[in-house]
Order: C-alpha cells, then sequence, then structure tokens
C-alpha cells in the first residue's frame, strides 16, 4: 500500500508499505518524527506505483520521500488516496499505542522476545592420571 503522512508544518511523505506492516511502519514514523504526523491516506499499490507518484510530483520534492504540500498534490491525495483503506486505519489507536511505549521507555514497534538460550553443552570429565614426581 502506498501511504501519505503529512507533518502539522505541511511537508508530505509518501511512501510504501504492505497492509499487515503498515501499523508499526506508521508507529514508528510517528515516534521518531520531530513533529507530530497525521496519515492523510491511503491507496493500494507497490514500490513500482509509488515511484510513479514520486516521478509524478518531482518537481515538488523536498527530501527523499518528502514533498511540498502544493495543492495538485493535495488534490491527488483527497481523489486517489481516501476511502475504505484509508478508513479502516485508526489512526489515534496507533498514535496512542506510539505514545505509550514512549513514555514507557518501551521500543516502538515491539520487539519481538529472544529465543531461549540452549544450555552449553556439558563435556565428560576426563580422569587425569596422576604422575610420579
Amino acid at each position: 500500500m502506498i501511504y501519505f503522512v503529512r507533518t502539522k508544518a505541511g511537508p508530505i511523505k509518501v511512501g510504501t508499505s504492505t497492509q499487515r506492516c503498515f501499523r508499526d511502519r506508521f508507529a514508528l514514523l510517528v515516534n521518531s518524527a520531530a513533529e507530530p504526523l497525521e496519515l492523510i491516506g491511503l491507496m493500494e499499490g507497490d514500490r513500482w506505483q509509488e515511484q510513479k507518484v514520486h516521478e509524478r510530483f518531482k518537481e515538488h520534492r523536498l527530501h527523499g520521500e518528502w514533498f511540498a504540500p502544493v495543492q495538485s498534490l493535495l488534490d491527488f491525495i483527497n481523489t486517489r488516496a481516501r476511502g475504505p483503506l484509508f478508513d479502516n486505519m485508526r489512526t489515534n489507536e496507533l498514535r496512542r499505542a506510539a505514545r505509550t511505549a514512549a513514555i514507557e521507555g518501551r521500543p516502538w514497534p515491539p520487539t519481538p522476545p529472544k529465543p531461549p538460550r540452549r544450555p552449553a553443552k556439558r563435556h565428560p570429565r576426563v580422569e587425569q592420571p596422576e604422575l610420579d614426581l
């Protein structure tokens, strides 16, 4: 899926993620951003289609995947990236989870637990012959 995230100051990030990983990706962005972020659009698509969006708005690129909030990009988002997919994502839920993790000092997204350590192998003790000195 292709997502559109906006900072309060205005720049818009156009990125891609799988639907399964999107919640963690968005929470990571929210948690690491210097300014509050808002999800403003989602649409079906893969990396190739994301690159097409980047190409279409290349003259408004600020840096990397961040673009100036020009009216043509906002119109594109409003007509192409709103709908059931966008409506199903609960932005406030993601923000709350990321903020709670930051307050509690937990990493976000949560890291999976490490597998238990295997006990060290015990080697049989070998008897040493006594030496006559």
